[in-house]
């Protein structure tokens, strides 16, 4: 797990660049890996509760779209308690039950 404070602000610009990209490309987007997961991973795996914290503040649209990087959180972070909050929020946010619990499923495969 990485030390160190999350940048929020940060965080959100990600999301923001993520549904831009949703929004305006179709198929292939540019570079998603370099400028969207590794640094959303890299932030959103400095400490859980900060993570479960920021979540409880995104909108469906933006919790969608930072589970895409939920199963390396988990993997980084081995944390049950996130994995509880993503199953609560998800819900209160009303995602699609199937996909939650595919990335749920998939998140808590890592658990040792």
């Amino acid at each position: 797990m990485n030390c160190g404070k999350m940048d929020y602000d940060k965080i959100y610009e990600l999301i923001s660049l993520r549904l831009f990209y949703n929004e305006h490309y179709f198929g292939e987007q540019p570079d998603v890996e370099e400028s969207y997961w590794h640094p959303m991973i890299e932030e959103l795996t400095k400490d859980p509760s900060e993570t479960i914290s920021l979540f409880e503040t995104l909108s469906k649209e933006e919790f969608f779209v930072a589970l895409e990087v939920i199963d390396e959180v988990i993997q980084n972070t081995q944390s049950h308690d996130l994995i509880d909050a993503v199953k609560r929020i998800g819900t209160e946010r009303e995602v699609d039950e199937k996909i939650l619990g595919a990335f749920i499923d998939q998140a808590s495969c890592w658990f040792d």
